[in-house]
This record gives C-alpha cells, structure tokens and sequence, in this order.
C-alpha cells in the first residue's frame, strides 16, 4: 500500500483535493476530522482541558471543549500553540496511520495532513502532495469560508510554514491550484497514477 499526504497552507485546496481524490474512489483520511471525532470523547476533552488549563463546558452531564477559551489562548501565543500542537498532533496521527494500515487491502491511500511538516509527519508517507495556491486568493476563500478577517487570515498564513520554499524531489510532488476544479482534477489524475506507476517500479525492484 502506498501512503499519500494530502497537505498545503490554510485556502490552498487540500480539502478540494481530499474530495476529488474520494470521487475518483480512493481513500482519504483526514487529520481534522479525526481531531473532530476525539472531541466527542469525554476522556479526551479532559485530557485537552487539563494539558490547556481550560475548563470544560458541562451540558447535559457531558463535557465538550471550550473551543473559544482555546481559541483565545493560542491565536496570540506561539508557545500556547505549540503547546496545543504537541498534545493532540501524536494523538491524531496515530489514529490516521492505524485506519490507514487498516486498509492494506488498497493499492494507494492517501490523507489530508494540514500540519504535516511542522510535526515531522512527512516521514511516515511515502509521497507529499503540496497544494499551492496564490497567497491573495487564499486569503479571499478563506475569509468568504470562516467569516474571518482578512487580518486574522494574513497572521494564519503568516504563522505557517513557508511552502514556496519546499522543493520538488522524488517523494514531494507539488500540485497548482490557481485554475478551476476541472484543472485540478485534471492535474491530480496524472499525479495520481505517476505514483502508482513509480510504486509499481519500486515493488518490482525490490
């Protein structure tokens, strides 16, 4: 099984890319809605909590994250942030590479990884898959997406690594995302099966 990391900076298209990739009837994985998942679970929300030193909101006798009070705290503390980032990046990615293993059936798998590089997950895939997008056309889908300032998006972006310093090699391939979605698609087919192509090699070989 070849594993994929689906990644890029914040309004570059890795979701797009995610849901193309399961329409041409492969399978995806995603970081965040595995985190999303561990949210409801109440041993998770009080490890979160307590690691933070947020408190928990109690409805119905259940205990959900206090998501603003978080919010809050990282958005203007780098340190808060990586603090956040270590504790719940190792959680998330050894649930991801378990479902993927759980798949060894597929030829190809592939993951939408957000924060891939800056945790040092890029080892644990055999190819990196970079959407790259114009940085002002981020900036625009993303305010029209989250209802956020254009500000707030600048310093998100600011934040994050820089991907136009990545360079292609045998494992990192990077796709543009500056047309419409037919291009895409178009683009990610022959990404796709240039993998499977060097895959098969590779098995060959070995």
């Amino acid at each position: 099984m070849i594993k994929v990391a689906i990644t890029g900076g914040i309004g570059s298209g890795k979701s797009t890319a995610a849901s193309i990739l399961r329409g041409f009837g492969y399978k995806c994985e995603s970081a965040d809605g595995i985190y999303h998942e561990l949210l409801s679970d109440e041993g998770f929300v009080e490890k979160i909590s307590e690691h933070m030193g947020v408190e928990p909101i109690v409805c119905d006798g259940k205990k959900f994250l206090d998501k603003k009070s978080l919010s809050d705290k990282v958005f203007e503390d780098k340190n808060e942030l990586k603090k956040l980032n270590d504790f719940t990046h190792p959680v998330v990615m050894d649930v991801l590479m378990k479902n993927m293993e759980e798949r060894q059936n597929e030829e190809i798998v592939f993951a939408e990884v957000p924060v891939l590089f800056e945790g040092g997950f890029d080892r644990l895939f055999d190819y990196v898959v970079i959407i790259k997008k114009n940085v002002e056309c981020r900036i625009l889908k993303t305010v029209s997406r989250d209802g956020k300032s254009a500000e707030d998006v600048k310093r998100v972006v600011a934040a994050q690594i820089d991907y136009d310093n990545i360079e292609e090699n045998g494992k990192i391939i990077v796709v543009k995302n500056d047309g419409t979605i037919d291009e895409l698609k178009a683009r990610l087919k022959i990404v796709v099966a240039e993998i499977i192509r060097n895959g098969k090699k590779q098995t060959k070989n070995d």
